[in-house]
């Protein structure tokens, strides 16, 4: 199952392991939430914390050995964080509640407790909540045990925590020696369930020879567990491992009673070894809080607290957009995925999948190099996969030519047919060098510089013919849509007919102008000898041209994020040409996406526009990219951004760096002109594609602005308009005579409001939704 596949990535995320004085505390009293209350001024918060986790928290504020304190990372860097003050600071200043103990269901067996010390007394606590029957045997006249002989503890210390206890239903029966008053005999006979802690004699008269059962503190006989002061007698007193030794036998006890697995999801019980790996964040050295009085005041006490360095492994929540923005750590939004998968799948819509770049920058700043990505990729292909395979309705009118494609591949958002577009008939080509027959080279533009940036490609072009001579030129697109799309069929579909082309041009060395399109290509096919651009640029030279170079920074595709050469070559380029260069924080195998990777910003347009926004903002410099949707992103946020051909053929004016990119009409244009244009400079006998723009519309600046912010081209414009006029499924507005209609080619529902002019018809809205309409 898919969510199987990404509980292995939960699995080996580390962010939510337990602190290193959490897991250092048996009873895992968690350390970091309790200094955050306590940060917070919220010392009532903090006390019911410390109830919660150690049942009697005035004896172990007063009585525990901290060794918690021995764990703390601070004191590497200068002193530990004094916890145990801090835990008394909160028995002064604050009230516990008082804890309510409930039966969860009435069990009719019976336990016996033998020992009065806090081991039994926690081992009541919890056997009392699960519903058995409880009688405690102590010889004394007091309940507490060995925390008596602690100094600082008083009586009334004593009778206050456990006043919780002597309040229930459970037989105390005080002043009562086993083997004198009681046999142990009887009392293993009449008692379903025996815990035996105090002295060591008792224990031996039960175990004899036998070995005791040191994970579950089960002895020789199935019914009798042990603790407390018989399991660790020559150790120094600890209170809390006398609690955590009668919670672990009481769960014990509980299991053996309802006969389940005594060992079964055991992980982590009493003190162990955290594996977080935590990288602190610079600190100056401060001291501990020392106290004026024998205790912390509660200025004294949030003192101390601020020193804590909050151990936790959030590099990559820290860093990521998408982690940021739905407030979770890693390894709960990895469970997220993995739990919501089948649902996603189903066509259920969370949001969060559609909010990661899969830019792989968690991976890079993950102590541990674990990527988050993974889970986000299959849940995209899954949520496709289980899309509905019939998108028309019936009695829709079949459709052929590149509408068929769409249909049958399930696809109608933007990008992906902006895909099959560009490797129609209308831009593809692929062609040796005029009057060559074979190409060493083949010039692989990529979509988006010819439909952003068509006035560099021919002279591209050009020096290539002059610095390689024998280049062949190939126009498409790689297929990247259809594989961050979660489409993978589409894309090996896409990416086998590009391989192809290239194989009957005899396998050439390809040069591509886009990192995207590089990386698939690599990907796809590991014999392809493939290079960017700009390392031909780096190794033969810039060409001569008028520039302006300044100081910019550079911004790296993430999708080479590993390719140092790529790097490398980029910088010699601009070197060249004359510019300096700012390094970001965040470069090279570190860089940031820009946000619109893996088709964000058309699932969620907010989260992108959030991430190219941090990302700009890192320096007040221009931008330099080398990848054009990068560039063209940035812009959008107002960030004046070159591209690096901008640089190259001397185009590097500050008008040229705040240009927006075309529209998504003038993209398409942009591409048909281009190949026009080559094939009429380069294959004087070629001609450029046919344009059948099919009805004629009048849209409104305003109107066309609303388009592209929505997604929405001409061409879709036109399908909702032939579809509405041909079927007349059309609704009118009497108050001004606009026609709305609505119509779905793919997995998306579009809506127009027209009117007819002047043979064409005038456009006042358009809009899109998911949202399937049944009709009867």
């Amino acid at each position: 199952m898919i969510s199987n596949q990404i509980k292995k990535t939960e699995a080996q995320c580390i962010a939510e392991h337990a602190s290193f004085c959490q897991a250092a505390c048996p009873l895992h009293l968690p350390v970091r939430k309790l200094v955050s209350l306590i940060r917070k001024e919220n010392l009532s918060g903090a006390a019911g914390l410390i109830q919660k986790y150690v049942y009697f928290p005035r004896l172990v504020a007063k009585a525990c050995p901290a060794p918690c304190e021995q764990a703390c990372q601070r004191a590497e860097l200068d002193e530990s964080i004094a916890v145990n003050l801090l835990e008394r600071a909160v028995a002064v200043n604050a009230s516990f509640p008082a804890p309510q103990l409930v039966p969860e269901i009435q069990i009719r067996k019976k336990v016996a407790l033998v020992g009065g010390g806090l081991s039994a007394l926690a081992a009541a606590w919890v056997l009392y909540e699960k519903g058995f029957a409880l009688t405690l045997f102590e010889k004394s006249g007091n309940l507490g045990g060995r925390v008596h002989t602690v100094a600082g503890v008083s009586v009334k210390d004593v009778a206050l925590d456990l006043a919780p206890l002597t309040a229930l239903p459970i037989e105390f029966r005080l002043e009562t020696e086993i083997g004198k008053d009681i046999s142990l005999t009887q009392i293993l006979e009449e008692y379903d369930g025996v815990y035996l802690s105090g002295d060591k004699p008792l224990a031996e008269a039960v175990l004899g020879d036998r070995d005791i059962d040191i994970k579950i503190l089960q002895t020789g006989n199935p019914k009798v567990f042990i603790g407390g002061g018989i399991l660790r007698e020559g150790e120094d007193y600890s209170i809390v491992q006398s609690i955590a030794d009668g919670r672990r036998a009481a769960v014990s006890l509980d299991r053996f009673l309802k006969n389940k697995s005594l060992t079964a999801a055991r992980y982590g019980e009493g003190a162990y070894e955290s594996q977080l790996e935590f990288q602190p964040q610079v600190q100056a050295i401060t001291s501990r809080v020392k106290p004026a009085q024998s205790e912390y005041s509660v200025d004294e006490c949030l003192a101390e607290a601020g020193r804590c360095l909050d151990c936790r492994c959030i590099s990559c929540s820290r860093e990521c957009k998408l982690a940021e923005r739905f407030r979770k750590f890693t390894k709960s939004y990895i469970k997220e995925i993995a739990d919501a998968a089948p649902v996603m799948g189903g066509g259920a819509d969370k949001g969060e999948e559609t909010g990661c770049t899969l830019c792989g920058l968690c991976g890079e700043i993950c102590l541990n190099a674990l990527p988050l990505c993974g889970g986000e990729e299959l849940v995209k292909e899954n949520k496709v996969k289980n899309k509905p395979e019939k998108l028309d309705k019936p009695g829709q009118p079949e459709q052929s030519g590149h509408a068929a494609v769409q249909a049958e591949t399930k696809t109608d958002d933007l990008p992906v047919r902006d895909m099959l577009f560009s490797n129609s008939d209308e831009f593809s080509l692929c062609r040796h060098r005029s009057g060559r027959e074979e190409s060493a080279y083949l010039f692989f533009p990529g979509c988006q510089m010819a439909a952003t940036m068509p006035e560099y490609i021919a002279p591209a072009y050009r020096y290539l013919q002059e610095k390689l001579d024998s280049v062949g030129i190939f126009l498409g697109c790689c297929g990247a849509p259809a594989d961050w799309a979660g489409q993978p069929k589409l894309f090996e579909q896409t990416m086998a007919e590009l391989l192809a082309k290239w194989s009957r041009m005899g396998k050439p060395v390809m040069i591509v102008g886009c990192a995207t399109c590089y990386q698939q290509f690599k990907a796809a096919e590991p014999q392809m000898r493939v290079k960017l651009l700009w390392e031909v640029f780096a190794e033969y030279g810039l060409p001569q041209a008028q520039r302006q170079p300044h100081t910019v920074a550079v911004h790296d595709s993430c999708t080479v994020r590993h390719e140092k050469e790529v790097q490398d070559a980029v910088r010699r380029v601009l070197q060249e040409a004359g510019y300096q260069i700012d390094e970001l924080e965040y470069s090279r195998n570190k860089t940031k996406c820009c946000g619109y990777s893996s088709l964000v910003f058309c699932g969620n347009k907010d989260a992108a526009l959030k991430a190219a926004a941090k990302r700009v903002g890192e320096s007040p410099l221009d931008y330099l990219a080398y990848c054009a949707v990068c560039r063209n992103f940035f812009v959008s946020v107002g960030k004046p951004t070159y591209h690096i051909l901008d640089a190259i053929f001397g185009q590097d004016t500050p008008e040229k760096a705040c240009r927006p990119a075309p529209g998504l009409r003038q993209k398409e244009e942009n591409r048909r002109g281009l190949k026009r244009a080559l094939l009429q400079e380069f294959y004087p006998d070629g001609r450029g594609p046919d344009q059948d723009d099919g009805p004629l519309l009048f849209i409104s600046p305003p109107i066309r602005r609303l388009m592209e912010e929505r997604l929405i081209d001409e061409d879709n414009i036109r399908k909702v308009i032939r579809f509405a006029e041909a079927q007349n499924r059309k609704m009118i507005r009497p108050a001004d005579n606009h026609f709305i209609a609505g119509y779905k080619p793919g997995i998306i529902t579009y809506w127009v409001e027209y009117a007819c002019k002047d043979g064409g018809y005038e456009i006042y809205n358009a809009y899109s939704h998911r949202i399937s309409i049944g009709e009867d």
